[in-house]
């Protein structure tokens, strides 16, 4: 009987990681879901500004070499805002690729937990 209530006490704590892990999956898709929307707005800013400036200089008329300086600035931005969207979308892969480990171990701990219950429960019927 102490046997089957260890292995009950153990497939209870199991149980209470797996329900940690699933709680701790969703927070991860939130916080992904709210980077990826982030980041499709930032995009979208990013288009609209090079079309402003591209109709701009089209409709100016003037030389470029007017211009040279703040499409230098804006062309170092562009490469900041390029880098930094690579990190973003690193991060939110290893985020992914940490989230389907997860999963793993989640069928895992619940096959885990099934035989264990399967356990107690073949202990009870003997008793």
């Amino acid at each position: 009987i102490e046997e089957s209530k260890a292995d009950y006490n153990k497939a209870e704590e199991e149980l209470a990681e797996l329900r940690k892990a699933i709680d701790d999956r969703k927070e991860q898709d939130s916080e992904i879901a709210d980077e990826i929307n982030y980041l499709q707005g930032q995009l979208k800013m990013a288009k609209a500004d090079a079309k402003r400036w591209k109709r701009a200089l089209q409709e100016d008329g003037t030389s470029g070499s007017d211009y040279r300086f703040q499409i230098s600035m804006l062309q170092k931005a562009n490469e900041d805002y390029a880098e930094t969207i690579q990190e973003r979308d690193q991060a939110i892969q290893n985020l992914v690729n940490q989230s389907m480990a997860q999963e793993a171990h989640v069928r895992d701990l619940k096959t885990r937990i099934s035989s264990l219950l399967k356990e107690v429960e073949t202990v009870r019927m003997q008793k």
